[in-house]
């Protein structure tokens, strides 16, 4: 039976010109090539305009004379705009709540983390550059209540496993023939659904107490929330903020090597084991050992 599959398409990005001739960059150049997408079986297209900077109100109107052609044509496309720089997420965001109140969009990023983009140079230095794509907690609650008011989703947390490189000398097939190449095994879920801000003191307590007692189960003297004084917790309260994401879908990956010979499989579950770091030896858990449970 087969799979199915979910195809997200990144029609741009930053990409330049120069990087790549081909890159959609005008309205008319992404409704054409996000209709193309869509056509070739792509669900889900994000784009960005060629100037992501632009304030809210002139941003909204490149987006929406890209996304107008493709929605009079394919009204059941799922669209969304990437997230603008800038110091403070209201005109960062902005656009996408106007894109919204347009009826052109209804799914709309929510970035959770902060990471350093740039690329590398020949030397595989990072490029000299001081930007850091920040999303601070007050920027993730404002962009979880744009989606919420705006009935905007689905979005997607992403929940990592078990992660390893594997080495193709742990393979006897490598002494046998050659044909390997390393590769990397991991399990991940994504799961699906439209999120919710947590607004009340008293949800975030019942969450944070549970997560306290997980965490502390097997602790010899466990500490509880009640421990601290109460008008201090109350405080630590105020600095939470609550994302509830009601499950709507489930999709998993899971990459253990069972694709490999059984002989690899024991030589892959060897080596992580020898490695001996936390993540080889979670990885070499979930590799399959019994010649069974092998694909056909």
């Amino acid at each position: 039976m087969a799979t199915p599959v979910i195809l997200e398409v990144a029609a741009n990005g930053v990409t330049t010109r120069a990087q790549n001739p081909a890159v959609p960059r005008e309205p008319k150049e992404i409704a054409e090539d996000a209709l193309a997408c869509f056509a070739a079986g792509a669900a889900i297209v994000h784009t960005h305009t060629h100037d992501p900077a632009l304030p809210p109100v002139e941003g909204a109107a490149l987006y929406l004379e890209a996304y107008r052609p493709i929605l009079a044509r394919r009204p059941d496309a799922l669209l969304y705009p990437t997230v603008a720089p800038g110091p403070t997420i209201e005109p960062r965001y902005g656009h996408t709540e106007l894109l919204a109140e347009a009826g052109a969009i209804r799914c709309g990023a929510l970035d959770t983390g902060s990471v350093n983009l740039g690329a590398a140079l020949s030397d595989g230095w990072p490029m000299p550059m001081d930007f850091v794509y920040t999303n601070s907690p007050n920027d993730i609650r404002f962009m979880a209540n744009v989606c919420r008011e705006h009935g905007l989703g689905p979005s997607v947390a992403v929940f990592q496993g078990a992660q390893a490189y594997v080495s193709p000398s742990w393979y006897p097939s490598k002494r046998a023939h050659g044909k390997v190449v390393p590769t990397w095994n991991y399990a991940v879920v994504h799961a699906h659904g439209v999120p919710r801000a947590i607004e009340s003191r008293d949800e975030v307590l019942a969450i944070v107490t549970r997560l306290t007692q997980t965490h502390e189960a097997d602790s010899a003297v466990p500490w509880a929330v009640s421990d601290a004084p109460a008008d201090y917790i109350d405080q630590m309260l105020k600095a939470i903020i609550g994302i509830e994401i009601p499950i709507e879908r489930w999709v998993g990956k899971w990459k253990a090597s069972q694709n490999r010979s059984a002989p690899d499989r024991l030589g892959t579950v060897a080596g992580l084991q020898q490695r001996g770091d936390a993540p080889g030896l979670a990885m070499a858990a979930l590799v399959p050992t019994d010649s069974a449970k092998a694909p056909g």
